[in-house]
């Protein structure tokens, strides 16, 4: 772990975000919280799509030092020739969103910090050279099944103004690297203080799952393609299965016929929950699983819920991928679905350890998110124009 000095401070910093702020709580969100502390943070919201959300113009609201902003819904773009027609409008309506907003509030010369690469940010990189803005990627955006040749171009057209880069995970950083600019490794943070009464012992349990059938397995995140529908039914014939988080749609989303095998499997699927909800659900887990499929998008990332489940100090097990292999021997690795059953069994069956709570806890806590928001203000000084 490297070095970091005092979080920035006095500054006007735009985050172009492509989840929502009320969205399942992901690295952009907390780090816009502790940033927002000392700077003035305006956080933008990705547009709607008209259709789904009814015809608006641009809000803003405020908490403290933080200013939330929703764009205007865009055309749809189902299709690629839909898209085509609508990409360059889409794009400049979002532009003058953001662009008012920062004139709304007299941001000055504002750091630009994207984690919004494809799509409605690219027109956003027609700007002076003179302001500093970076990219942010927390996901390998070439493996989602959507990515392709006007992904690309919209990347490339946000690269082109980036100082820098940050990934993730070493996979992202290595991809971002090929572009041209500086890439760096941001890794994932956690709350350590809201995880800390589960470890502790000290948190009550969420009523709706306290008399669920045991082991009590649990998972944490978005209910997406990324899930091996399959492990879960199996997972699901020992024990009972809760699913904590946002559920998918869209190409992302699960299929509709998975979502019934998870269903006829008993499965709970709880959506999405607000953060001070999540600990008393964990302080019912047995078992915490991070059951993915294994591709190239899956092996490239960091998932952000390792770090929640062992501040939690629960035992986990995980799919075998580089990003849950740092973290052994505090969770258990499994190559396939046969030993990843079996070791859920096995920890289940073990009788609760309060020392290996909380050692697992303090694993996690010397990742907190205050500690990844010091290292990022060291990159934007480091980076930042004379």
């Amino acid at each position: 772990m490297r070095s970091a000095g005092p979080v920035l401070t006095g500054s006007d910093i735009v985050c172009l975000s492509s989840l929502r702020w009320q969205s399942f709580p992901t690295s952009r969100h907390h780090l816009a919280r502790i940033l927002s502390e000392s700077n003035r943070v305006l956080y933008v919201d990705p547009p709607g799509s008209l259709g789904r959300v009814p015809p608006s113009r641009s809000t803003l609201s405020r908490e403290g030092g933080l200013i939330r902003l929703a764009p205007p819904p865009h055309l749809p773009y189902g299709g690629p020739l839909r898209m085509l027609l609508t990409s360059s409008l889409n794009q400049e309506i979002y532009a003058r969103a953001v662009r008012g907003a920062m004139k709304s509030q007299s941001f000055v010369d504002p750091i630009v910090w994207n984690v919004f690469p494809v799509y409605s940010a690219a027109s956003l990189s027609d700007r002076p050279r003179s302001r500093l803005e970076f990219l942010h990627m927390t996901d390998s955006l070439w493996d989602y099944p959507w990515f392709g040749p006007r992904y690309e171009d919209a990347l490339r057209r946000c690269l082109e103004r980036a100082a820098f880069t940050i990934g993730s995970s070493p996979a992202i950083v290595e991809r971002l690297s090929h572009y041209g600019r500086p890439a760096y490794l941001l890794g994932h943070g956690v709350d350590v203080d809201l995880f800390a009464p589960v470890a502790s012992g000290d948190q009550p349990v969420h009523p709706a799952i306290e008399n669920r059938r045991r082991p009590r397995i649990g998972f944490m995140g978005s209910v997406d393609h990324r899930l091996d529908v399959e492990l879960i039914v199996r997972l699901a014939a020992i024990g009972s299965v809760t699913l904590i988080g946002p559920v998918a749609s869209g190409p992302t989303g699960l299929e509709r016929h998975e979502l019934s095998q998870l269903a006829e499997a008993g499965c709970f699927i709880e959506g999405l929950r607000s953060s001070t909800e999540l600990p008393s659900w964990l302080a019912g887990v047995d078992v915490a699983v991070v059951p993915y499929r294994s591709n190239s998008l899956v092996r490239a990332s960091n998932p952000l819920k390792l770090l929640d489940y062992l501040a939690a100090g629960l035992p986990v097990v995980a799919l075998d991928i580089p990003a849950t292999r740092c973290f052994e021997p505090h969770l258990t690795v499994a190559a396939d679905r046969v030993a990843f059953v079996e070791e859920v069994r096995r920890l289940a069956a073990l009788e609760p350890d309060p020392g290996l709570r909380r050692s697992r806890h303090a694993v996690a806590a010397e990742q907190s998110w205050r500690r990844r928001a010091e290292e990022l203000s060291d990159l934007i000084c480091a980076n930042r124009p004379s």
